[in-house]
């Protein structure tokens, strides 16, 4: 649960954060230059060593909405929101600071119609989330079409993957996986990314062998690999001799760690078919 909406001033906050001071008597207009003269990259904090009343920060607005909309919005704290903030616990700070500031030089949507859904924007199925994280939980996430199967594979990784507590998670998307071996290359590709190095395996044996071999070793504590939009590539493995060979190397995997280590399949009906 987040406290704001607000991405670009939470999870994707970028480091360092810009600050900017300015001192001395200003006009509305010169404050949107000066900031905006600087072509910073990210969103900024302005200080500002005095007070603006309420038509200085309208002034602001439509200036920068009518002039300077291409350049990135800033946050303005004058004296008058320096000391309302204070009024506040340290916890309360941040929503209030974006509630009273980014009105006036970002119209900020935080809903997306495609794309990542930002940590901030996930809402509900907490149930289904902590299935998938839970150890022992259940291995196929099957729904319909733009039903969220992504957002909450990618808020699983998100909750989940901690490098520092050699505690890992990858999220691979299989749509244009049709054999064993691209799905392997893939899987090690995210590892690697990751943090966990193996070699270039072209078989999912070969590669849960290697990690095996790691976690044992104490390379990584936990590990949750899941796969997005594993229809294709279900399919294929249904057709193998035995069915579902290249499934059979992570179940031994996950049962010789004690479930340390879990793979999630989710897709449409291929994975549901995989289920029954």
């Amino acid at each position: 649960e987040y406290s704001h909406p607000v991405d670009i001033m939470g999870t994707k906050l970028k480091s360092p954060v810009d600050v900017i001071c300015l001192f001395g008597r200003m006009q509305p207009n010169d404050i949107v230059d000066k900031v905006c003269k600087l072509e910073l990259s990210r969103t900024a904090i302005v200080f500002l060593n005095g007070t603006l009343d309420l038509p200085g920060r309208r002034q602001i607005t439509e200036r920068f909405h009518r002039e300077k909309s291409g350049q990135n919005p800033f946050l303005l704290i004058d004296w008058v929101l320096l000391l309302y903030l204070a009024l506040h616990q340290k916890t309360e700070r941040l929503p209030i600071l974006l509630s009273c500031s980014l009105p006036y030089t970002s119209s900020f949507q935080p809903f997306v119609i495609k794309g990542s859904v930002p940590d901030e924007m996930f809402i509900g199925r907490k149930k289904e989330l902590n299935q998938i994280l839970d150890p022992n939980g259940p291995v196929i996430v099957y729904g319909g079409r733009q039903l969220g199967k992504t957002a909450l594979l990618e808020r699983a990784q998100s909750l989940s993957n901690h490098p520092q507590k050699k505690e890992y998670t990858v999220l691979i998307r299989a749509a244009e996986y049709s054999i064993e071996e691209m799905l392997v290359s893939a899987v090690v590709q995210e590892l690697d990314i990751a943090g966990i190095h193996v070699s270039k395996s072209t078989t999912m044996r070969a590669l849960c062998e290697e990690l095996r071999a790691g976690y044992f070793s104490k390379k990584w504590l936990k590990l949750l690999v899941l796969i997005d939009e594993a229809d294709t590539i279900l399919d294929n493995f249904r057709t193998m001799e035995p069915a579902y060979k290249p499934i059979i190397p992570l179940s031994d995997l996950s049962r010789d760690t004690g479930n340390d280590f879990k793979f999630v399949f989710a897709g449409l009906h291929n994975v549901c078919r995989a289920a029954n």
